[in-house]
């Protein structure tokens, strides 16, 4: 599981996902860094409306296994074909802005070949067609 942190901001408790990693294998929606950086999903429904739409659109991607879920995150693998190698997307609700921020990292190698970065774009896309994000 892709490791975060809390955050404390005037008496309030904000997750927010460690920085992406010096190697070019993540990307994410809190990351300061512009090559690494992904816009989180603004929700145009209810959290209670969205949380399933995004559960069954990462399951029906590739080799992908919801294997985390709370009321207000998810955590994903995905198994690559060939070696095996498993990535996770982690995805946390931020209610005061209605968006859900994304982390999508390998776990292991030093570059991910934009695969990460296609994976959230592709969730982001599928997502806009079904109505769930803007």
């Amino acid at each position: 599981m892709v490791k975060t942190y809390l955050k404390k901001k005037r008496n309030q408790r904000t997750r927010r996902f460690l920085s992406a990693s010096i190697f070019p294998r993540s990307v994410s929606s809190d990351t300061y860094l512009p090559i690494y950086r992904v816009k989180p999903f603004e929700l145009i429904v209810d959290i209670d409306e969205a949380w399933p739409a995004i559960k069954k659109e990462i399951e029906l991607m590739d080799r992908a296994e919801v294997v985390e879920q709370t009321h207000d995150s998810m955590t994903a693998h995905f198994t690559s074909k060939v070696f095996r190698f498993v990535d996770v997307v982690d995805l946390v609700y931020r209610p005061k802005k209605n968006t859900v921020g994304v982390r999508s990292a390998a776990k292991m190698g030093f570059y991910d070949f934009g695969v990460n970065r296609s994976r959230v774009e592709r969730l982001r896309c599928a997502l806009r067609a079904r109505g769930v994000i803007a």
